[in-house]
């Protein structure tokens, strides 16, 4: 390479100051890859930058070329090309820069005359004429010093011929520039930087491609930014032969994670990733709209509000435009941000194949890009507003109106809803009022199919405030779907408020239809634990007026009719008045009311009618999500009945709401599957259907994600608690919130409820009966559609517990339901068949052979449905009965039952039952009621004995048998192991014998008879017993045990009274007790440590003395006695 003190013709350019370009040699810095770093490279332009400064280090070592730099306008081509003319310089570049002028009146080649006359300071006054004088006199030409103008006489001059064709004038021209840049590139690698060549002059283009083909091999670098939409450049796009020989960095828009950077960099705050996304999708990731937008954003301006330079910037942009591409990408914009080329066209009325060559000559302006299956999107969003505020009010109207008529009549697209309503509301009164609320209404039902009820909310509004004055029906039943979205959306105060609404539109009308209406749907969307006086009133006032029900309203009833009898008068009658008018919407409306407000185990067959009748009339009105409604109650009732044809038209349901495409209607059928999967023993299959849902929206009285983890924890349940759902991460933790406090929230008792029942399963009473006495102590009242969950839960209880009064009280509560399945949540939830509790419930009054036939038959039910898991669970209750029973043949049967149901339960992954098959248990732990003991060595009682027999105690425990004398202790414990998780009395416990035996009926040990005077005695017990509940169920422990004290002393104080009314001091009686109960017992404990350590530790740990004794064991233990 030639070193900076070389010179040709006396010209010495080594010497020129710096500060113009010049330095005395060349710097030596180490050259670097395109995709090196440097401090200087634009945010997220590093590899654009990298390139460039390849460009320059090869042109300083070897040869130039011609480097074009193109975008849109704000894309950051200037700050691209700047950050490199640093590292030129850095290497001994000669920067020689120019720019190009977009308005009139600039001379011809303007642009060139910009670099001759840097180049001519650059060498000074006394080295430019040598440089001069080797170009010839074009140049002085030029530089307009020879008395003409460089684009008319461009070959005037000294020795020029003013005569000359314009091609020799033109050539003159080029080559002196070109031999001027060759000269001085001879000394110093020369870049010669012209900005906005969408700006040149043919002239200027022209000398472009003269010099890039002559310097080619020489050290000169040409760099040029243009914007590469050809609709923008007064001479179109810049010659392909041109472009064929430049190296073309096309920048485009920065990353979302570059837009976060820059806007942080220009704003000095961090933005959140939702901000900056928005941001992006806004801008496009141009630089120059990103800074501006940060800048309006960080005095805290929304980031939806365009800055004034990027308006202008844009306008300026848009009124160069072609009339026909403006008025094309206008129509787009109305439109919205994505289209199909014939929409614009339909709007506009131009042809099909005018409409391609619009959208190509967009594409090339950079103004649309081409999106997936033929459609195209703005590059940004800013370019469709700035297009969409060009209108003036009147004609946005038009043209919405238009992009209606458009959307409507596209015979291969079928218009989204949402679509239809935007225009329809921006056309104003372009489109009569009817017309648009019924595009409201349409786009409001399509959100709720989709499960967007904020969307929803958004068009019931704007459909309410369409309506005309005059139409005031029409506006009540809009309020009334809005109040619906807004309950649903859980905005409870705007649902009370637009219900408040519609009743006093209703009122003003004197429609008692609509007043029913309202009504019932207020009733539907009721939360059962909390009163609600709005709906009391409404119900009472629709009553009075369509039922004939009269009196005032209070609380839960109205008139002194319980609430929901109103409800189901009102929606009875309403039906009968739809069928009357042969009104098939308010048929629809009527039945799907009278269905969900007679809703019980016990209405199965009315419902099923109801169902059937609900799904003629969707048919006939083509109502799909409706018939859908109809199919899935009509499901919910043959499942109920335990009808095998539910499987076949489960099937055909599922199919048909997933083809619908709604996802409301296809997470029903995920749902449904799910339940079906769970109910048929495919627990993987229902696996993987809840975790490839997802949750979203929600429906009346609970959200999806609940339904979703209420799936989940059916599951687990299902396969025996043994899945990670079961106790965590399903919502149903055992001992979380439900169980201390059920009726807290809505919602929450079927939480609660469900974390009561997994702790049964488990065989922990204690844990249950605390929940079921907290429910009766706060009077909570569970959803109806939770009823069948809480009568097994019941029974389950009572008989785990021995509750002999609960036990028959709920057999006779089963008993009309026998041949129905217990199913909660509209069909979601399946807890077998009510004859299967029926039957635990006969097994735990010792009524064997009933439990037995009950049994079998509930076998067999599971059966007929598939129901694989409900067969395993019958089988096994139905082995343990015949173990129990000990008939004749029942032992041999039941060991076989027991060796069936091993077999199933571990195909089917139900580990828990098969351990229980394995063991001989046909219920987990069950608790026999009172007064009814297991026959001695009966199968179900295990190998755990407590047994006296000819003065001495025979006890078996954990395999091993010991035989201990008799004692008063050993007494004690067996009256204790009769009765797990009572509460005795120790005073009971110390009773002489000949006093009062336990009762025979089998309920935990209560006071004995007291004598006359005593009721007072015993209602302070029972209140006690009430805020001992209360305080349980709150976490208030030190209240609780204080209560508990209160508790023992009454118990002591009315068992010390005696049959004849002899009365003690009760205190006095009490402690005796309590110290001689507690004494033999830990004396018999001692005994034992010596002779069973396990027997001993057990009862150690399960047994509390005190003045109220209790065996509490965890897990539970059955006993022979």
């Amino acid at each position: 390479m030639i070193c900076s003190h070389s010179s040709v013709m006396g010209l010495s350019i080594g010497n020129a100051p710096a500060r113009v370009g010049f330095s005395p040699c060349r710097n030596a810095e180490s050259r670097r890859g395109p995709d090196t770093v440097h401090a200087s490279d634009p945010l997220g332009r590093e590899h654009s930058a990298g390139l460039l400064r390849a460009e320059i280090d090869r042109t300083a070592d070897s040869h130039g070329g011609l480097v074009l730099v193109a975008g849109e306008a704000g894309i950051g081509k200037t700050t691209l090309v700047t950050s490199a003319l640093g590292h030129a310089r850095a290497r001994g570049a000669l920067v020689l820069a120019a720019a190009c002028w977009e308005h009139g009146g600039s001379p011809g080649y303007w642009p060139w005359m910009q670099v001759v006359r840097a180049l001519r300071r650059a060498a000074g006054p006394g080295r430019w004429p040598a440089l001069a004088e080797t170009s010839g006199p074009g140049l002085a030409a030029l530089l307009g010093e020879s008395g003409g103008e460089a684009r008319s006489a461009p070959g005037a001059g000294p020795g020029g011929d003013g005569e000359r064709p314009p091609g020799a004038r033109d050539f003159l021209l080029h080559d002196a520039v070109t031999d001027l840049l060759l000269s001085a590139a001879q000394w110093r690698p020369v870049v010669v930087v012209v900005e906005d060549l969408h700006w040149a002059d043919a002239a200027s283009v022209r000398l472009l491609q003269f010099l890039v083909r002559h310097t080619w091999s020489e050290r000169v670098l040409v760099i040029g930014t243009y914007r590469d939409d050809a609709a923008e450049g007064p001479q179109g796009a810049l010659p392909e032969p041109l472009l064929a020989r430049a190296r073309v960095l096309a920048l485009t828009g920065l990353g979302p994670e570059a837009v976060a950077r820059l806007m942080a960099r220009t704003t000095g705050k961090e933005p959140d990733g939702g901000t900056a996304a928005e941001v992006h999708r806004r801008t496009g990731g141009n630089p120059f709209f990103v800074e501006q937008t940060a800048r309006l954003w960080a005095q805290g301006s929304p980031v939806d509000e365009m800055a004034p330079g990027v308006r202008w910037t844009l306008e300026q942009r848009l009124a160069r435009l072609p009339a026909d591409l403006a008025a094309f990408l206008s129509a787009a914009a109305v439109l919205g941000q994505a289209f199909w080329p014939r929409q614009p066209a339909a709007v506009l009325g131009v042809a099909t194949e005018d409409a391609d060559a619009l959208v190509a000559r967009a594409v090339a302006a950079r103004l649309v890009a081409p999106l997936d299956g033929g459609r195209f999107g703005f590059a940004h969003d800013l370019i469709r507003e700035a297009l969409y505020a060009r209108f003036d009010p009147a004609g946005l109207r038009r043209a919405h109106a238009a992009a209606l008529r458009a959307l409507r009549r596209d015979p291969d697209e079928v218009p989204l809803p949402a679509d239809l309503a935007r225009h329809a509301v921006a056309a104003g009164d372009e489109v009569p009022a009817a017309e648009t609320v019924e595009y409201l209404l349409a786009a409001a039902r399509d959100a709720v199919g989709r499960l967007a009820m904020e969307e929803a909310v958004g068009h019931y509004g704007r459909a309410r405030e369409a309506v005309p004055a005059r139409e005031v029906e029409r506006r009540a039943l809009v309020t009334l779907d809005l109040a619906a979205a807004r309950y649903a959306l859980g905005d409870a105060t705007g649902a009370h408020a637009a219900f408040g609404e519609v009743l006093i539109l209703a009122r003003e009308l004197r429609d008692d239809q609509l007043l029913a209406r309202a009504a019932l749907t207020l009733h539907a969307l009721r939360d059962p634990g909390r009163h609600d006086p709005l709906l009391v009133d409404a119900v009472r006032e629709a009553h009075e007026a369509l039922a004939g029900g009269s009196g005032p309203a209070s609380g839960a009833t109205a008139g002194g009719v319980p609430l929901d009898r109103r409800a189901q008068e009102l929606s009875l009658r309403a039906v009968q008045l739809a069928r009357r008018s042969g009104d098939d919407l308010a048929l629809g409306f009527g039945l799907l009311a009278r269905h969900d407000a007679i809703w019980s185990p016990r209405t199965t067959a009315e419902r099923r009618a109801l169902s059937e009748e609900l799904l003629g009339v969707a048919r006939r009105r083509g109502d799909l999500t409706l018939e859908l409604q109809a199919a899935g109650r009509r499901l919910g009732a043959l499942l109920e009945v335990g009808d095998p044809r539910f499987l076949d038209e489960h099937r055909a349901f599922a199919a048909r709401a997933e083809q619908s495409g709604a996802p409301r209607d296809r997470d029903e059928a995920w749902l449904s599957r799910c339940a079906v999967a769970t109910l048929t023993g495919r627990f993987e299959d229902a696996e993987e259907i809840i975790g490839n849902a997802r949750a979203g929206g929600e429906q009346v009285s609970f959200d999806r994600a609940s339904l979703w983890r209420h799936q989940a924890w059916a599951l687990s349940l299902a396969r025996g608690g043994s899945g990670p759902e079961a106790g965590g991460g399903s919502g149903f933790e055992s001992g979380g919130r439900g169980d201390r406090n059920p009726g807290a929230e809505r919602g929450d008792a079927g939480a609660g409820l469900a974390a009561a029942l997994t702790a049964v399963q488990r065989g922990d009473v204690n844990r249950a009966v605390r929940y079921l006495r907290a429910c009766e102590a706060d009077g909570v009242r569970h959803p109806v559609w939770f009823a069948p969950l809480w009568l097994r839960f019941q029974a389950q209880t009572a008989a785990l517990a021995g509750d002999a009064a609960r036990c028959r009280s709920l057999r006779a509560e089963l008993a009309p339901l026998e041949g129905n399945w217990a199913v909660s949540i509209a069909g979601y939830d399946v807890h077998g068949p009510y004859l299967l509790w029926a039957s635990v419930l006969d097994a735990a009054l010792g009524r064997w052979d009933a439990a037995v036939a009950g049994l079998t038959e509930a076998r067999r039910a599971a059966g007929r449905l598939g129901a694989l898991p409900w067969s395993v669970e019958a089988t096994l209750r139905l082995a343990g009965a015949l173990a129990a029973r000990r008939g004749r043949g029942d032992a041999e049967r039941a060991a076989a039952l027991f060796d069936e149901a091993r077999r199933d339960a571990t195909a089917l992954g139900m580990a828990r039952a098969a351990e229980r098959a394995a063991a001989g248990l046909g219920g987990p732990a069950p608790r026999r009621a009172a007064g009814r003991q297991a026959p001695p060595g009966g199968a179900g009682a295990g190998d755990n004995l407590f047994r006296l027999r000819d003065g001495a105690w025979t006890l078996r425990f954990s395999g091993r048998t010991v035989h201990v004398p008799d004692a008063k202790g050993l007494h004690d414990l067996r009256r204790l192991l009769a009765r797990p998780g009572a509460e005795v009395p120790a005073v009971r416990l110390h009773a002489p014998a000949g006093d009062p035996p336990d009762d025979p009926a089998g309920g935990p040990p209560g006071p004995a008879p007291g004598p006359p005077g005593s009721g007072e005695a015993a209602r302070r017990l029972e209140a006690v017993e009430r805020r001992i509940a209360r305080a349980l169920a709150a976490g208030r422990d030190a209240e609780a045990a204080e209560a508990d004290r209160e508790r023992a002393a009454l118990l002591a104080d009315l068992a010390a009274g005696g049959p004849a009314g002899r009365r003690e001091p009760a205190g006095e009686e009490a402690e005796r007790a309590r110290k001689a109960v507690s004494g033999r017992i830990r004396y018999v404990l001692r005994r034992l440590g010596a002779l069973h350590p396990e027997l001993a530790g057990h009862l150690g740990d399960s047994v509390t003395t005190g003045h109220v004794c209790a065996y509490r064991p965890d897990p539970p233990v059955e006993w022979t006695l």
